[in-house]
Formats: structure tokens, C-alpha cells, sequence
């Protein structure tokens, strides 16, 4: 009797452990990085009734006859499986996809292992978990340093301090624009505009915002030198900043080459036509428009050279140019040119087209309109009243001329290049063509500098010193435990190494609470490895491993415990109820 109460009390103190184990894995079924632990049973020892005989060549062996004394816990066993990873969006949480544990040391100096990665950085730079640990592995840039177990510490470098500046080459000419001042106020964008609407004499005027400063120059105003430009310009930041100097200064412009500024207006300065500009053809408004004869045109012009052309070819559009008219004055050897291309001037369309034998069909194809760099349709605008032109082939080639003549009548001539020519009297002093109101100027290089033809960010102004990490624009950490960082003038930086734990047998640890494990005499010593080596799994950044606790293998468990302790409480009832009767036996 007495051992079957015995054993109903073992019973019930193995099953209570278990349910004990069963309760801590239910209350960290959402603890990050924590392991499930099983509570095994066994039996405890047996006391032998009988002895077992072997058997004889007359009798047969006999067993033992033996009783147990109960059950007892065997083993709580840690299950080092992997679970299942979240998403944080935390980019300093990890998880690590596979064996291996993070290195924690306290402030005693003690080191624990823990599959929990919820990392910060402290004040001091240190990378640390949630309880305050510092998280170990190898600080600095990591290239060529074997695993260690040396606190992470966060270093930038310092940053000598430096002057915001623009560099860039425009059309052949290196530009560097600069501030005076190491500040990072002087990290804007500088726009050159060129502005029609400033007054006679004032060259340029600033408008200046906290990332910008726009310069408005005026086209028509002329700078000596480039020393002459930037003076102009500091003085206009500095009425635009209500008398004060610029935060970043004064400004410096420096081109290298600098030949090619030499008394430069505005609109070249701020320009970006860094080809050919075209000459000018300037009609007169006499003697061209009432005689209705070449010689008036020739008359018009009143030069004295027999080589003296004058044209209007026709153009015609190509994959890579719209369609034109050219029109050239040549005096001796100098050529004087003009390119007037089509457009939409219906008023012109229509006096122009007036003796077309198609109109319509016609319309697209010799409209004139002039650029903003000549006078010529303007003329022929005015001489609409009175003056109409027809198209004309000779050669294979399109001429436009008054209306009335064709070519090869008296005055009009075409010459070996398939040009109308004329020879007018009159003189011509080498540099101008002059007549009754017209004149001409020829085709010559572009001297435009294009400052206006991009936005110039200046960047890296900075007054400099130590730098900490809320310096640092962004922090990720690789599958390689890696630590990299983004810094506005370093660049991307390396700046530590999370190095791992592995054990011959992880599953002799010790728990010791906070998710951490401890170094057992089973378990084997750690060996510090990079991580996802030596078997080890890379880290997962963003994320977190979450517990392995099954909640189904749990109920489960807790039915047939629950069941257990019942049954082995019954036992000592029933126990109870036969000892009972034993008593009753004598009255």
C-alpha cells in the first residue's frame, strides 16, 4: 500500500514539473529568440519480490518479480530549432537564418549567447541589446580581421572642414565656382538667367533663397574680365541679402582657359550657343520695295565691288534640319549670311503666295519668319503691300524672287554655284554693307560661355570636426554581419563586424533568462566565426527570429500531463480508500 502511494506522489511531482515547463514555453510563445524546453520521464527504482532461477535440466528458469517506486523527471531538453523570421523594419534588428548565436557581454564581463538580434546604438556609439549588453564581434572596417569577440564600437572619421564648391566643364572650359566660408550654408544651387527687364546700367541683380541662389544678368550690360562678373555678382547677393554677406562668403569663379573672356555681354556670358551665330541681313525700305526691278535691289545695297552677290536658296528639310532660306551678300572675300526658316506667319503666307499656281499644297513649304537674331522678315513683312515673290527652279535647286521675273531675263543672273546674283555699284567699307536703310553683318564663332545652361549644386561646405553617428544618413547591417553606414562626405563607410557563436553541442547550454544561454561543461567551448561560415547562418537585417514554441504540441501535452496528474492523484485515493479498509478490518 505504502508504495503505491509512493508512486502516485512521484507521479504527481514529475507531471507538475512537466506542466511547469509546458506553462514557461505557453508564456514565451511570443518571446523573440526563445527556445521551447520538453520535460522527459523515467522510472525510479524497483524493489525485486523474487529473485529471478535460471532453468535446469528438470525445471524451467523463473523471472523476477519486481515493484516500482515510481516515475521521475529524466531530462528538460532545449529545442534549438529554427523558427520562423518577421519583418520589423527596424534596420539595426537581425535574425539569424540558420545555426549560430550573437555575442553579448555585460558590464561584469561575463558573455552570453542569444538568438534575440533587437540591437541599438548608445550614446557612447556602442552597439548593445535591449538589456544594455554590448554586442560583440570586430570594430572598424572589417577587411582582413578574423572573427573576434571585442566590443562594437561605431567610429567616423573626423571632417576637415571645407568650402562649399562646383566643379564642371562647359563647352571645353573647366568652371569652379566656390564660397569663401567652411559652411554647409553654402551647399545651394547657383542659376544664371539672363533678364531683359533689368534697367540700363544695372548689370545683374541676386535672388537668393535658403538652397538657391539664382543670378539675373542683364544681356545687354558688358564684363570686362571674369574678375568684373563675380564682383558684380557678390555685390548683387549682397544687396539681396539686405547688406550682409552670403552665409558661404563671397563667391569665386575661376575657368580655365580664361582667354576667352574678353569683353563679354551678358547674353554670352549666360549663353549656351557654343556654335556659329549667323550674320544679319538687314533690307532697306526704299528703292527694294516701289521699283519692282533687280537693279532697285541692286541699287539698294549701293556697294562698288563687281564680286558682289547677292541670293535667297531655298533649303529643304532634312532628317536633322527644318526646312530654310539662306540668304548671302559676298563682297571681296568677306560673306555676309543669314538663315531664315519656316514657320506659321500667316500674314506673310499669304502675300507670298499670291501669283502660286497651288496655294494650298504650297503653304508649308516657303513661309519665311526670321530668328530673333535678324531683321529680314520683319522687311519683308513690311513690304507686303507692295511686294510679291514667286518660287522658281533653275539647276534643280528653289529660288524666291520678285514677282515678274525669271530666271535668266535681264538683271537676275544665276552663277556656277546656282546663286541669283546681281552686281550693284556703290562702296563698301569691309566691315558693314551699307544702303538706303539696310545693312549686313557677318556670320562669326559664338562666344557664349554657357553658364546658364545647367543648375551648379555646390556641395561638401562644412565646418567639419567630429563626427558622431547622428552624422550618419542610414545604418543597415549585411548577411555577413557586416555594418555599413552612409555619411554626406565620407561616403559609404564600414564600420564593424557582428561576428557569431557556434558549439560542438548547442543544445547543452544553459538557459539564464533575457532569451541568453551560457557556456556549460556539456555544451562545449564557443568558437568565434564570421557569420554564414563554418555552418553558421548569415544574419537577416530587418527582421527578428520569432519563438519556436508550438502552441498545438503544447495543448496537447498539457491534456496528457493534466490526465497524468489526475491519475496519479487516484492512485493515492484509492491508496487511501484500501488502507482505510485494513483499519476497519479490527472493530
Amino acid at each position: 500500500m505504502v508504495r503505491s502511494m509512493y508512486s502516485g506522489v512521484a507521479g504527481m511531482r514529475t507531471h507538475q514539473t512537466r506542466m511547469d515547463v509546458i506553462g514557461n514555453n505557453i508564456s514565451n510563445v511570443n518571446t523573440y529568440g526563445f527556445k521551447s524546453s520538453r520535460a522527459t520521464f523515467r522510472d525510479v527504482y524497483y524493489q525485486a519480490t523474487k529473485n529471478a532461477s535460471a532453468a535446469s535440466g528438470t525445471k524451467g528458469g523463473i523471472n523476477p518479480s519486481m515493484v516500482g517506486y515510481g516515475a521521475q523527471i529524466a531530462s528538460i531538453d532545449v529545442l534549438q530549432t529554427q523558427s520562423t523570421l518577421t519583418n520589423t523594419g527596424n534596420p539595426l534588428d537581425v535574425a539569424i537564418m540558420g545555426d549560430g548565436f550573437l555575442q553579448v557581454q555585460d558590464a561584469d564581463g561575463n558573455i552570453f549567447y542569444t538568438k534575440a538580434g533587437m540591437l541599438d546604438i548608445d550614446s557612447m556609439g556602442n552597439l548593445v541589446d535591449l538589456n544594455g549588453n554590448f554586442v560583440l564581434g570586430v570594430s572598424g572596417n572589417p577587411i582582413g580581421k578574423d572573427a573576434g569577440s571585442n566590443r562594437i564600437q561605431l567610429s567616423i572619421p573626423a571632417v576637415n572642414p571645407a568650402p562649399p564648391s562646383f566643379t564642371d566643364t562647359i563647352n571645353d572650359i573647366q568652371y569652379t565656382i566656390s564660397g569663401s566660408n567652411n559652411t554647409e550654408d553654402g551647399n545651394v544651387v547657383f542659376n544664371f538667367v539672363t533678364a531683359s527687364d533689368l534697367p540700363l546700367g544695372q548689370k545683374m541683380e541676386a535672388i537668393l533663397t535658403s538652397s538657391g541662389v539664382t543670378i539675373r544678368v542683364n544681356p545687354t550690360e558688358t564684363f570686362a574680365t571674369m574678375s568684373a562678373f563675380v564682383t558684380e555678382m557678390n555685390a548683387a547677393i549682397t544687396r539681396a541679402n539686405g547688406g550682409a554677406e552670403h552665409p558661404a562668403g563671397t563667391f569665386s569663379i575661376d575657368m580655365a582657359p580664361s582667354t576667352k573672356f574678353v569683353n563679354l555681354t551678358g547674353e554670352e556670358i549666360v549663353g549656351s550657343n557654343f556654335g556659329i551665330k549667323p550674320g544679319t541681313i538687314t533690307l532697306p525700305t526704299t528703292g527694294f520695295i516701289t521699283g519692282m526691278k533687280l537693279d532697285s535691289v541692286g541699287d539698294a545695297f549701293n556697294a562698288s565691288a563687281d564680286t558682289t552677290n547677292f541670293s535667297i536658296k531655298r533649303n529643304a528639310p532634312t532628317a536633322d534640319a527644318a526646312e530654310s532660306f539662306e540668304l548671302t551678300v559676298t563682297v571681296g572675300s568677306a560673306t555676309y549670311t543669314a538663315t531664315v526658316l519656316a514657320s506659321d506667319l500667316k500674314a506673310a503666307r499669304k502675300v507670298l503666295l499670291t501669283n502660286a499656281a497651288n496655294p494650298e499644297d504650297q503653304s508649308d513649304s516657303i513661309t519665311l519668319s526670321l530668328p530673333s537674331y535678324g531683321t529680314i522678315l520683319d522687311s519683308l513683312v513690311d513690304m507686303t503691300d507692295t511686294m510679291v515673290y514667286d518660287e522658281q527652279t533653275f539647276g534643280g535647286k528653289e529660288y524666291l524672287l520678285p514677282s515678274g521675273y525669271k530666271v535668266g531675263d535681264t538683271g537676275p543672273k544665276i552663277d556656277a554655284s546656282g546663286n541669283l546674283t546681281a552686281k550693284p555699284k556703290g562702296t563698301f567699307d569691309g566691315t558693314t554693307l551699307t544702303a538706303a536703310g539696310g545693312a549686313a553683318t557677318p556670320s562669326a564663332p559664338s562666344n557664349d560661355l554657357g553658364l546658364g545652361s545647367k543648375a551648379m549644386l555646390l556641395d561638401g561646405g562644412t565646418v567639419g570636426g567630429p563626427q558622431t553617428v547622428k552624422d550618419l544618413t542610414g545604418i543597415s547591417i549585411g548577411a555577413d554581419g557586416v555594418i555599413v553606414a552612409t555619411h554626406a562626405v565620407h561616403g559609404q563607410l564600414e564600420l564593424g563586424r557582428i561576428d557569431l557563436a557556434t558549439f560542438e553541442n548547442m543544445e547543452g547550454l544553459e538557459q539564464s533568462g533575457n532569451t541568453y544561454f551560457t557556456v556549460s561543461k556539456n555544451s562545449g567551448a564557443a568558437t568565434v566565426v564570421k557569420a554564414g561560415t563554418h555552418g553558421t547562418g548569415g544574419l537577416k537585417s530587418n527582421s527578428l527570429e520569432q519563438s519556436n514554441v508550438d502552441l498545438s504540441q503544447e495543448f496537447s501535452d498539457m491534456i496528457t500531463t493534466q490526465r497524468g496528474f489526475q491519475a496519479n492523484s487516484r492512485l493515492i485515493t484509492v491508496s487511501d480508500t484500501m488502507l482505510e479498509e485494513l483499519i476497519n478490518l479490527k472493530r
